[in-house]
């Protein structure tokens, strides 16, 4: 009976963390009404007046939409965390990408591709992105391997010839051991911005902290794990004065310096299996990428993230947070 009990406390928990989720989406989501981009269940095409638009991707259920993007392009350059689906590889080389993998992750067989490169990182060489035709970039927290997709990922598309050239910048430094801070990485977007940064040298960490603790509406996420001590601190003080809740992968609840113990006392926090997205909802301002709050993700690791201030897609990330919790 008491067993039963707490499963039916968890239960009513999860609803009603997921109802306050589909509140603040309604709260802050007027738009919906008057939206001016396509949505699917899985995804949304978002367009703008500034030369940019945006395709948001959720997993699983994303692999033919990657795939196809992929295959739609002629010029294409990715660096990958990790790498094993076997179309994707095909395609890759039938295209004669360049392939930069974190050198641990390339196993023999991908020798045979010409284009296919293993890299050195002093820590994780932990990207996920690819440089289409120069003038898109595909990215977000998916690593293109089989369970990757059929993880919770998030696949992100800009549609920019001047994000692609920052990415460019990126993936030719990749392996080079010499990192170079951006001077422009900032571009108008709407009624708000989107940003690329990249890390170390670009202080994800610092950025991510400041946006939490500057949050006036909500804080929302959907992590792999969070083990920084400076981003739990700023959650815990946030939750004080704006609703603040998320998941974190079940599995990483335990591992050495996890929050999940701190952040869970404070509010609500959700472990959920296969997860493995790495998205924050903070007020209209989306942050994702390939970023783990952690001290290999802020000071070791190769990782990339993009910024979204944009009220339409953070109302659609944080709807994505809602189905994510009242699943289970």
């Amino acid at each position: 009976m008491k067993a039963s009990g707490q499963a039916e406390k968890k239960k009513a928990k999860r609803k009603k963390a997921a109802a306050n989720a589909a509140l603040l989406v309604l709260v802050f989501a007027f738009f919906f009404l008057i939206r001016s981009y396509e949505i699917s269940s899985l995804g949304a095409v978002f367009f703008f007046n500034e030369g940019i638009s945006l395709e948001v991707y959720f997993c699983p259920g994303c692999r033919d939409d990657y795939l196809k993007i992929i295959n739609s392009s002629e010029h294409i350059a990715c660096a990958f965390y990790s790498l094993t689906d076997e179309q994707l590889i095909s395609i890759l080389a039938s295209k004669n990408a360049t392939v930069k993998l974190f050198e641990q992750s390339f196993y023999p067989a991908l020798h045979s591709y010409k284009g296919f490169h293993p890299v050195r990182s002093a820590a994780l060489m932990h990207n996920k992105f690819c440089i289409l035709d120069r003038k898109t970039v595909l990215t977000g927290s998916l690593n293109p391997t089989n369970n990757g997709f059929n993880e919770h990922n998030d696949v992100l598309v800009v549609h920019s010839k001047r994000i692609a050239g920052i990415f460019e910048r990126e993936f030719r430094e990749i392996g080079t051991f010499s990192y170079k801070k951006e001077i422009l990485r900032t571009f108008s977007l709407d009624k708000g911005y989107i940003e690329a940064r990249f890390c170390p040298e670009e202080a994800c960490e610092d950025t991510l902290v400041g946006l939490i603790s500057s949050a006036e509406e909500r804080v929302l996420f959907a992590q792999f794990l969070v083990t920084s001590g400076p981003v739990s601190e700023a959650l815990i003080d946030s939750s004080s004065r704006v609703p603040v809740f998320g998941v974190i992968e079940q599995s990483k609840q335990n591992i050495f310096e996890s929050r999940y113990n701190a952040l869970s006392s404070a509010f609500d926090v959700f472990l959920i299996r296969r997860i493995h997205l790495k998205f924050w909802v903070i007020d209209d301002i989306v942050l994702t990428g390939s970023y783990n709050p952690s001290i290999g993700g802020n000071t070791k690791n190769d990782e990339n993230i993009i910024i979204i201030k944009n009220r339409k897609i953070a109302d659609f990330y944080a709807q994505r947070l809602s189905e994510i919790i009242s699943a289970g």
